[in-house]
């Protein structure tokens, strides 16, 4: 960027697309929640599932951007998820660094995220039975 002014633009839509995505995540939480009928439904069904919400949690975070992962760590917060679904989701998450490499190329994304699956998988996966003995 050459000026200023070209920083100061490209850093309010880096925002604002940030604040989006967030926004979006959010949403879509508090649909579902309002949907299945209460936070209480949710941590039940996601305690009654085990292991598939660590593999959820790892689809979640192959997704680029910050937003879902937010969103992950509130569910944390509050209880929803254990800890081994949050590492995995941490691990396989490539937060914005996607994007740019989408534009460049879409293969070497798509490998970067299959490489990000295996660890992700394995550590979430150790982590959830040292929890759950």
């Amino acid at each position: 960027l050459n000026s200023v002014k070209e920083t100061l633009i490209h850093t309010a839509e880096e925002v604002a697309f940030l604040v989006t995505w967030v926004f979006v995540a959010f949403l879509l939480y508090q649909i579902l929640i309002y949907v299945i009928g209460g936070e209480g439904q949710l941590k039940s069904l996601l305690n009654e599932n085990g292991f598939w919400v660590v593999i959820a949690s790892i689809f979640i975070g192959i997704l680029p951007g910050c937003g879902p992962q937010i969103l992950l760590a509130a569910i944390y917060i509050s209880g929803g998820i254990p800890f081994s679904a949050l590492v995995a989701n941490a691990i396989c998450n490539d937060g914005d660094a996607l994007f740019p490499l989408l534009a460049l190329s879409k293969k070497s994304a798509f490998l970067v995220t299959v490489y990000n699956l295996i660890p992700a998988l394995i550590v979430g996966g150790i982590l959830y039975f040292i929890e759950n003995m």
